[in-house]
């Protein structure tokens, strides 16, 4: 792997904001008023893609600029931009293919692959300030789970509680 030294620049930009401790809305609103363009316009400009975002196609001209915050969060968990190659990131099973995400602790991680964009520090800081920002997962089921429905759309109903804050 080589660094692209034409976006290089942007990922370190995107890792330096979540340093600082912003989450990757702050950071896609950023990236879009200082109008940096997303990645699937900079691969098709080096025809590595052919394919427009929903934005790109409803304003061609500025539409290149809207970033979605669930790829800055991918970019943020990703261990290749510090040097590593991360394998087993998927439950996969054969005839069904992916079944879902694993969690990045459960990753196999192989470090020093190939030359970093950002160093191993800075990488562990964002993931340090990640989990805390994280909410708790509650793992308790409710006796009712799948039984309650809301009248009008059909959808189950879920029990949501808010943890106070010492």
């Amino acid at each position: 792997m080589e660094i692209d030294p034409e976006t290089a620049w942007i990922v370190r930009k995107i890792f330096d904001y979540a340093v600082e401790g912003h989450g990757s809305n702050y950071i896609r609103r950023r990236l879009e008023k200082e109008k940096i363009a997303c990645p699937t316009w900079w691969n098709r400009n080096k025809g590595l893609r052919n394919t427009y975002t929903k934005h790109e196609k409803a304003d061609p001209e500025n539409g290149r600029y809207i970033w979605d915050f669930s790829v800055i969060e991918d970019m943020l968990q990703n261990p290749v931009y510090y040097g590593a190659i991360a394998s087993k990131k998927y439950v996969y099973r054969f005839k069904l293919g992916v079944i879902k995400e694993k969690h990045p602790d459960e990753w196999i991680v192989v470090e020093n692959q190939h030359e970093p964009i950002v160093d191993r520090n800075t990488f562990f800081t964002v993931q340090n300030l990640i989990r805390k920002r994280q909410h708790p997962i509650n793992e308790e089921f409710s006796l009712f789970s799948g039984i309650i429905k809301c009248a009008e759309c059909g959808k189950a109903l879920t029990i949501r509680s808010k943890i106070k804050a010492l």
